[in-house]
C-alpha cells in the first residue's frame, strides 16, 4: 500500500524519569516519534515507526506509545481500524540516535479493499537515563613541607679574653625548629702578614631557637679554652653540620 495521505497528531508527554530529576531536566530529555508504514502481513496488522532520541539524555525504554491506524479504499471511505497503546519498547537510544520499530496490532480483521492508510502517534512517555556526572578530580596533594635550617657565622672577636662568635640560624623550610641539637663551627684568626691558624673547633648542642618558618634568630656562641690571638686582625669561619628538632 502506499501511504497517500497522513496525520500527525503527536502529543509529547516527556513524564517519566529514572531517578528523580528535577524539572529544569526535563527540557533536556526529548523523543519524537513517527509512522513510517503500514501494512498487513499473514493477516495481521503492522505499522513500522522510528523513535528519534532528540534530546540530551540517554533514553532507555519507551514506556507507553499511543497509536491510531486510519484504513481507506479507492473511494475514500475509511475507518480507524486500529487504536492500540504500545508499552515497555526497549530501544537503548543515545542522543540522536534513532530506532526502527515494528509494532504489531493484535485483533484487527483484515480490510482486504484498504489501498491508503494514515496514522496518529499520540503521547508518549519514556525513561531517559541520568548519567552520572564525572568525578571531579581530587586536588593535587601539596607537597610535603620540608624542615631545613641555615646558619652563618658574621663576627668574631675576643671579649674579656674569651672568643666568641655570633651566628645566625634561619629556618628556610615549612616546620617550626625548636633546638639545634648540635652544630659545629670552626674558626680561623689571621695576622697582617696573612698568617693564619685554625684557634677553635667545637660543637655547640642543644641551642633553643624556637623558629617558625622564615623567621632568624641571632645567637652567641663561646668558646672554651683558646688562647687570645692579640696580634689577629682578620678570621673566617666554617659552619660544619648541624641538626635540629623540628615540630608540627
Amino acid at each position: 500500500m502506499k501511504k497517500s495521505m497522513k496525520y500527525v497528531l503527536a502529543a509529547l508527554l516527556v513524564f517519566a524519569s529514572l531517578f528523580g530529576v528535577s524539572s529544569a531536566a526535563f527540557a533536556d530529555a526529548a523523543m519524537d516519534f513517527e509512522v513510517t508504514a503500514v501494512g498487513y502481513e499473514n493477516g495481521v496488522l503492522k505499522a513500522t515507526g522510528i523513535f528519534k532520541n532528540t534530546g540530551d539524555k540517554a533514553i532507555d525504554t519507551v514506556n507507553k506509545v499511543d497509536v491510531k491506524i486510519f484504513l481507506y479504499n479507492d473511494a475514500g471511505d475509511g475507518t480507524e481500524a486500529a487504536h492500540q497503546y504500545f508499552s515497555d519498547l526497549k530501544v537503548n537510544l543515545k542522543p540522536s540516535e534513532s530506532v526502527e520499530y515494528s509494532l504489531e496490532f493484535t485483533g484487527v480483521p483484515e480490510y482486504v479493499d484498504a489501498t491508503k492508510w494514515s496514522a496518529e502517534e499520540g503521547e508518549w512517555e519514556f525513561t531517559y537515563i541520568e548519567e552520572q556526572a564525572a568525578p571531579a578530580p581530587a586536588p593535587a596533594a601539596e607537597p610535603a613541607a620540608e624542615a631545613a635550617l641555615d646558619f652563618e657565622v658574621t663576627s668574631v672577636g675576643y671579649e674579656n679574653g674569651v672568643l666568641k662568635a655570633i651566628g645566625k640560624f634561619k629556618n628556610v623550610g615549612g616546620k617550626n625548629i625548636d633546638t639545634v641539637n648540635k652544630v659545629d663551627v670552626k674558626i680561623f684568626l689571621y695576622n697582617d702578614a696573612g698568617d693564619g691558624k685554625q684557634v677553635a673547633n667545637h660543637y655547640f648542642t642543644d641551642l633553643k631557637v624556637n623558629l617558625k618558618a622564615g623567621e632568624e634568630v641571632e645567637y652567641t656562641l663561646e668558646f672554651t679554652d683558646v688562647p687570645e690571638y692579640t696580634d689577629a686582625t682578620k678570621w673566617s669561619a666554617e659552619e660544619g653540620e648541624w641538626e635540629f628538632t623540628y615540630f608540627e
